[in-house]
């Protein structure tokens, strides 16, 4: 153990080493055998660049960074190597590996409450310039098929600004609407950063088939059947910003455009805010977090649009409103816990839901740890003890700024508490929740014991 006196040395040491002007003379990369040199240098010639010392090892340990994410390489080694030839000068080293060239195979997925059989194919970096082929195939335990084919690559060679061509059909039935539907798409996807945050631009065409999913549906299950073409432009901006140590924000804002001069059967606009805030100062010391979580959502007809905007882009004889698929659904484990999927919110013949132009829901959690026992050592912090309450509401009736509007929209609405275990793995969750409705207006509530798994969950 070194002494005071010691410790203050090698901390002036190191304080020198770290303010020592530098001349980064080189950029060496080895193991390199398919990936184009523009990439690797477009990811890595800032480091020439670099002032100082502790500059120069904060600009390799980005290198490292940027050149993981593009998701081509096995292993990415950086190092830092003294040159002899120039007066400070250094130089880095990355060693590196590629992935294969062919990769893929069988596999199980994990989606909301149901499981399914997955294989892909995938022809990784083969113009040298970070590109991937991915052909993917999937079947479901309730009879979900989606089949994809998809074509990505790194816009101007960063990771952040992937560009995708998809193509990709999928059908599933909706029980609790009482219909099916088969869907055959094609998406052209942009992503980028700015300062507010990542964003994805895309286009996507989408030719739907809705049929009943019983031999005799009822008159409102009829109406909702055929094929449709949706032509829609879609923006999605993801926030998020830590506001005080042990408190972090999370926000995502969607907006979706169909028809309005992009063709196709309808013409409206669908907005949808998703806000959770999580609350950590008390899980060191208490083992508590607390989480709080909304969501609000819309859709306008294009007749809400300004006349001279309207009259350019609405056809005299538009549909206006959107299919069932497109419209908003609301209840069950994964948004308002303590009713059945789907039963919040209007209803036509024999109970099926409808769907409706505009919701909101909400939720309040605290988690906390387990007492100590044998699950401590096999689940770590996954498994917790989970508390909770939400409410939400969904009506036909388009958003109006009006004080009625707001009035009935907030006061209207089904609701339910309850206490759980839940065993987190980051990108999905295991709930087992016992229920108690509070309020229940339009949903069906459940009270009881329920349980989900699923990677997304209010």
């Amino acid at each position: 153990m070194m002494d005071g006196e010691t410790q203050q040395m090698a901390a002036e040491l190191l304080a020198d080493l770290l303010g020592q002007k530098v001349h980064v003379t080189k950029v060496e990369v080895n193991g390199i055998k398919r990936t184009s040199d523009w990439l690797l240098s477009e990811n890595l010639k800032f480091i020439l660049d670099a002032n100082n010392f502790e500059d120069f090892v904060d600009k390799c340990n980005l290198g490292n960074g940027l050149l993981t994410a593009l998701d081509i390489f096995k292993t990415v080694e950086s190092s830092i190597h003294i040159d002899e030839t120039t007066k400070h000068g250094y130089k880095a080293r990355f060693q590196l590996e590629e992935k294969g060239l062919i990769s893929g195979g069988p596999g199980i997925q994990v989606g909301q409450n149901e499981g399914s059989l997955h294989g892909n194919l995938s022809v990784n970096n083969l113009s040298g310039f970070g590109d991937r082929f991915t052909l993917s195939s999937s079947r479901s335990y309730y009879g979900t098929k989606y089949n994809f084919f998809q074509y990505s690559f790194p816009l101007g060679a960063k990771f952040y600004q992937p560009f995708s061509f998809r193509m990709s059909q999928n059908s599933l039935d909706m029980a609790t609407c009482g219909i099916s539907q088969m869907n055959r798409d094609v998406v052209v996807q942009q992503g980028f950063l700015s300062q507010l945050g990542s964003h994805t631009l895309a286009f996507e065409s989408k030719w739907m088939h809705i049929s009943p999913l019983t031999e005799n549906p009822p008159f409102s299950t009829r109406m909702e059947s055929g094929h449709f073409l949706n032509n829609s432009l879609t923006h999605t901006l993801k926030m998020a910003k830590k506001i005080t140590r042990g408190t972090t924000a999370q926000a995502s804002i969607t907006t979706q455009a169909s028809g309005l001069g992009l063709g196709g059967s309808f013409n409206y606009i669908k907005n949808i805010l998703e806000t959770s805030i999580t609350l950590s100062q008390l899980q060191q010391t208490l083992g508590i977090q607390f989480k709080f979580s909304g969501r609000i959502g819309s859709i306008l007809s294009g007749n809400t649009l300004p006349q001279p905007i309207r009259e350019k882009l609405v056809p005299k004889d538009a549909t206006l409103n959107p299919c069932l698929p497109d419209r908003f659904l609301l209840g069950g484990v994964y948004d308002v816990r303590g009713f059945k999927l789907h039963s919040v919110g209007p209803s036509g013949d024999n109970g099926l839901a409808v769907g409706g132009h505009t919701y909101w829901a909400a939720a309040a959690h605290m988690y906390s740890r387990l007492p100590l026992g044998p699950w401590v050592g096999r689940f770590g912090n996954m498994l917790k003890l989970h508390g909770w309450i939400n409410a939400g509401n969904l009506t036909r009736s388009a958003f109006a700024p009006t004080p009625e509007f707001a009035r009935s929209f907030f006061t209207s609405c089904d609701a339910a508490c309850g206490v759980g275990i839940t065993l987190d793995f980051g990108n999905a969750a295991i709930e087992m929740n016992y229920n108690i409705p509070i309020k229940s207006t339009q949903g069906v509530a459940v009270p009881g014991l329920t349980f989900a798994l699923g990677m997304s969950f209010l």
